[in-house]
């Protein structure tokens, strides 16, 4: 493969990651929810693309994938098990992983993502006048790992779609860390 090709390639693989943040930011603020098929397509996506680029670039791209969507969707399955996010969100978060092969572009795209979620959160929480039961209910979360005695207790009055915050924070890290090509 050309030097041409790759880089052709290339662009279509971040062209599919940013239609992807826009239709998972968009289905979770107009439904509530990410489809599957859009979680699923994206790290089907990524290992296609892996696999494309294997061979023909240094080090491994479909590890670098799969490890990428592992991280990505661990750390978010981890916060699903706490209450923080919807499976949606979890799946979207490895379908990011998977297309951009890069475990140190996805650490940034984590972070970025939770700084604005945290912005998100509080706006609304302070915008809903309940800043301070949203906060306690937080702390109890965290410091009950999710396992909450009374369920009622964290039943939040509204919820945020964490979507958005997946897009902004990933399109952030990728402004302010262009990953580049594979490899």
């Amino acid at each position: 493969m050309s030097v041409a090709f790759l880089s052709s390639l290339d662009v279509v693989r971040h062209g599919a990651l940013l239609a992807l943040l826009i239709w998972g930011a968009y289905s979770d603020l107009a439904r509530g929810r990410i489809p599957n098929y859009a979680a699923y397509g994206g790290i089907f996506l990524g290992l296609a693309f892996a696999i494309l680029f294997q061979g023909f670039t240094s080090g491994d791209p479909i590890r670098d994938s799969i490890l990428s969507a592992l991280l990505g969707g661990g750390v978010f399955f981890l916060v699903y098990l706490l209450g923080g996010v919807m499976p949606g969100d979890v799946k979207l978060m490895a379908a990011v992983g998977a297309l951009a092969a890069n475990w140190d572009f996805m650490v940034r795209a984590l972070v970025l993502t939770s700084i604005v979620g945290c912005i998100m959160a509080l706006g609304l929480l302070v915008w809903h006048g309940q800043l301070i039961d949203g906060l306690r209910r937080s702390a109890h979360l965290l410091l009950t790992f999710g396992r909450a005695k009374n369920k009622t207790d964290t039943v939040p009055a509204f919820t945020i779609p964490y979507a958005v915050a997946i897009a902004i924070g990933t399109m952030w890290a990728w402004v302010a860390y262009p990953w580049g090509r594979i490899g």
